[in-house]
């Protein structure tokens, strides 16, 4: 008796699908994620045969002729889809996959590219690793998706199996040891193989306790480019982040002593080891780089920078900065490390990991993890963390005088007690300067402290002497303006403002968090307002447009919209503006000067 999914796959069944495909272009719509990111890898590739094994009506390979590849093949066991494939240009070969071996299969040359999409769930096991076999042989460029660890997308009944990401990354690199997988919302899986070992691999790894509602997109965004990943759970943990690392990651463990008692004797039994428990991690890393993140900060930008490594970092490297993002703030981080160095994190709170002075250390801006935690979670966690975190890092001001240890006691207290916020600020910044990045941020939340109290000359005079410690950062600039703005202090706000505004599209590299929105449009937000406010409507006009263009992409629409209105605002009511007649003679930053 022929198996279930022979059946339920057969040529018959498949006719009659492909007859009500003519009416539809669902299957091509809900796919075309994966066709694009497919057209998206072959860019460079050598142009010559495309095989789509089980390619339907050719849906796919439309792409491949739009981006001008002319020998394209579909495979199908059923006639409907392989005339609708011909009469859109391909050529069509309808072959039963489950009655022949493909090595039967008549081509013309060997295939440059094999594309098979949503064909695997539906044979056979004999047939799915005959096709593989094949594939492997020959030499080909392959893409193998499937859905993500479901019978749908669909639930269609001719779906004979369900992988998760792990289960199939497993399945492929018993063909193709190079597979990385690439996940696609809401639930496709492709295996991209036959690009090329790479020449230093990537371990991605972290610890996670009760992080079901985040773990999954971190998982999935770092999948496509780590050759292994390892996630330590925390014992603790009451929820399905345990079941849902083992969906996609090679190491799933149990984390020993989360909470650090054989490391420095803690009693409190939620508190949390930061480094102990990162190092656990690191610990099960084999791969040439070890890439550290979070259970909710997942990989948001640099994937393809990631994947050269090799070709980018030196030898001699052994810690790379990547940016950490969180709404609008930025800051850069030693995420990477070489794991040959050796090197580990080293405090309970607050960690960063501990090299060498000395170390050859690489900027990789082009990377960027976002920091999002789920609003459940980011509520525990602070409480987790309201006392042991002022305890411990007193401890090491006290006894080691870390004076990083004291800037973030200064931060803790911020959020309960701002009267010893205020001290403990007052005492770093009375300090030998050390570290002005450091120094800086301290400035700032020192400020914001005096601002709060209402001791405005105070705020004042603490933000004037900003730049002593980072001439790279503006932000203060833009607060001193607005403190002059709220005075009717116009001339000398617009004097403020224009120092923040020589910084737009050239934010800082550097270890302390950046307000984005003050590199970007906040600037000429604000030299339009003042421009506005001092009557001098052309001008206000020029930053209002500028405000528009140096709006960010992800920009929330209510804010892009404002923008708009405001310009629409300037043009119809301040005085000295009209709207330009052509498009060739527009206002322009000419009129500044």
């Amino acid at each position: 008796m022929k198996a279930a999914a022979v059946l339920r796959n057969s040529p018959r069944i498949w006719e009659t699908l492909w007859e009500a495909e003519k009416k539809s272009a669902w299957r091509a719509d809900q796919m075309d994620p994966v066709y694009s990111r497919i057209i998206e890898l072959t860019k460079r590739a050598e142009r010559g045969l495309v095989v789509d094994i089980g390619g339907g009506n050719g849906a796919c390979l439309d792409k491949f002729t739009q981006a001008g590849w002319t020998d394209t093949y579909v495979v199908e066991h059923n006639m409907p889809a392989c005339t609708q494939a011909e009469e859109k240009g391909h050529k069509a070969i309808k072959f039963d996959l489950e009655e022949n071996s493909l090595d039967k299969l008549e081509l013309p040359s060997v295939p440059t590219v094999i594309v098979c999409t949503e064909v695997l769930e539906h044979l056979t096991e004999t047939t799915m690793h005959g096709i593989l076999a094949w594939a492997k042989g020959t030499g080909a460029k392959c893409f193998f998706s499937i859905p993500n660890n479901r019978l749908g997308p669909d639930e269609e009944p001719q779906h004979a199996r369900k992988l998760t990401v792990r289960q199939f990354l497993g399945l492929l690199r018993e063909y193709f040891p190079d597979t990385r997988i690439e996940c696609f919302e809401p639930w496709y899986q492709m295996g991209i193989c036959n690009f090329g070992e790479r020449k230093e691999t990537i371990s991605v790894c972290f610890p996670a306790r009760n992080e079901e509602l985040d773990i999954e997109r971190v998982l999935k965004s770092f999948r496509p480019v780590a050759d292994q990943m390892v996630v330590g759970v925390d014992p603790r943990s009451t929820d399905r982040t345990k079941e849902i690392a083992e969906a996609y990651a090679e190491v799933v463990f149990d984390l020993e002593d989360p909470q650090g008692k054989s490391v420095d004797g803690c009693e409190d039994e939620q508190a949390v080891h930061f480094s102990h428990i990162r190092n656990q991690c690191i610990d099960k890393c084999t791969c040439d780089w070890i890439f550290m993140t979070e259970a909710h900060e997942h990989l948001a930008k640099g994937h393809d920078t990631v994947l050269a490594f090799g070709d980018l970092i030196p030898k001699s490297a052994i810690i790379g900065f990547v940016f950490r993002t969180s709404a609008d703030e930025r800051w850069g981080y030693p995420w990477v490390i070489r794991r040959s160095s050796g090197i580990k994190f080293t405090r309970r709170v607050h960690n960063t990991p501990d090299y060498p002075l000395n170390a050859h250390v690489v900027r990789l801006p082009q990377i960027e993890t976002f920091h999002q935690r789920h609003m459940a979670n980011a509520l525990e966690r602070k409480a987790q963390r309201k006392i042991v975190n002022r305890k411990t890092l007193m401890e090491d001001w006290t006894s080691n005088k870390n004076e990083q240890s004291l800037f973030y006691l200064c931060s803790e207290w911020r959020q309960h007690d701002k009267r010893r916020a205020l001290e403990r600020l007052e005492e770093l910044l009375a300090l030998p300067p050390k570290n002005g990045a450091m120094r800086y941020q301290a400035r700032m939340n020192l400020a914001e402290i005096y601002y709060e109290r209402g001791e405005m000359a105070k705020a004042r005079s603490v933000l004037i002497r900003c730049t002593e410690d980072d001439w790279n950062r503006t932000e203060h600039w833009i607060w001193l303006g607005d403190m002059a703005y709220d005075l009717e202090n116009y001339r000398e706000a617009l004097q403020f403002y224009r120092y923040a505004a020589a910084s737009i599209g050239d934010a800082p590299f550097t270890m302390w968090w950046i307000k984005l929105s003050c590199y970007t449009y906040l600037p000429a937000q604000r030299m339009a307002m003042c421009y506005a406010a001092l009557g001098d409507g052309p001008n206000a006009l020029v930053w209002a447009r500028r405000v528009i263009d140096t709006i960010p992409e992800d920009a929330p629409p209510a804010l892009v919209e404002e923008c708009h209105r405001n310009e629409q605002y300037l043009i119809e009511n301040v005085e000295g503006v009209q709207q330009p007649k052509t498009e060739a003679s527009p206002v322009t930053e000419e009129v500044l000067e």
